[in-house]
């Protein structure tokens, strides 16, 4: 199962009003996209301290596995180091993503690459592992990213049975 330590406020911002489902989760245009950031960091980690996205998280894990069962979980997109904390903490792994083809195509205007959202662990070095996603043209012999997570899984001990 996936989570994202976003999808708290992205639906608190859908459900006042202020952006749709679409514009949060799919289109994030750029008026939405500050909103966002800001929302996540200055009106959040900001007043309600740096774990706010994180005790929100593993509160809706605890309330999912008590009321469905759900035990394990996926949590994409992390990016401060009190989520990789958070990950470490629960057990889990931390894998950096390299996708600089995606980074030249990024719809993010100058001053969105600048939030501290976006670049708060570019120079942490505490990842479990990497994976790397670029045009297969532009690193030939490349492993896909299934191809990659089964590797770093095998290595861990842990079984990987689906895909991406």
């Amino acid at each position: 199962r996936q989570w994202s330590l976003s999808w708290h406020f992205k639906i608190w911002l859908v459900g006042k009003g202020l952006a749709t489902y679409e514009e949060v989760f799919i289109t994030k245009p750029p008026h939405i996209r500050k909103m966002l950031q800001e929302e996540g960091t200055e009106r959040g980690r900001a007043i309600y301290g740096e774990n706010v996205w994180c005790d929100a998280a593993k509160g809706w894990m605890r309330l999912l596995g008590d009321t469905w069962g759900i035990k394990g979980f996926v949590i994409g997109d992390i990016r401060f180091v009190n989520g990789v904390h958070l990950v470490h903490d629960l057990g889990g792994r931390v894998l950096r993503m390299h996708a600089p083809d995606r980074a030249e195509t990024s719809k993010l205007t100058p001053e969105a690459r600048k939030h501290a959202s976006e670049i708060a662990l570019d120079d942490y070095h505490g990842f479990d592992g990497y994976l790397f996603n670029m045009r297969p043209e532009n690193n030939p012999g490349q492993l896909d990213l299934d191809t990659q997570l089964s590797v770093l899984f095998d290595e861990w001990g842990w079984d990987w049975t689906g895909k991406l």
